[in-house]
C-alpha cells in the first residue's frame, strides 16, 4: 500500500493506492472527517491547481492537521 500526503490550499488531502486501486481522501470541514473524493486527483498530480498543492511527509501532514484542529476548534 502506498500513501502520499498533501496540502491543497489549506485542505489536508491524502492519496492511497491499495490492490491496484487509487483513492483520494479529502478533509471535510463540515463533518470533520476525511471523505473519498477522487476529484482532487487532478489537484495533486496534474493540472493548473498544482501550484496550490504541497506534498508533505506523513509527520508534516499529521502536525498540520493537529494545528488546524486547534486553530479551528475541531476535535
Amino acid at each position: 500500500m502506498e500513501k502520499k500526503y498533501f496540502k491543497v490550499g489549506l485542505r489536508p488531502v491524502y492519496y492511497e493506492e491499495k490492490d491496484n486501486e487509487s483513492f483520494v481522501f479529502v478533509f471535510d470541514w463540515t463533518n470533520r472527517l476525511f471523505k473519498d473524493d477522487f476529484s482532487y486527483y487532478k489537484n495533486i498530480f496534474s493540472g493548473p491547481h498544482m501550484d496550490d498543492t504541497e506534498e508533505m511527509t506523513e509527520q508534516e501532514f499529521n502536525d498540520y492537521l493537529e494545528k488546524l484542529k486547534k486553530v479551528r476548534g475541531i476535535s
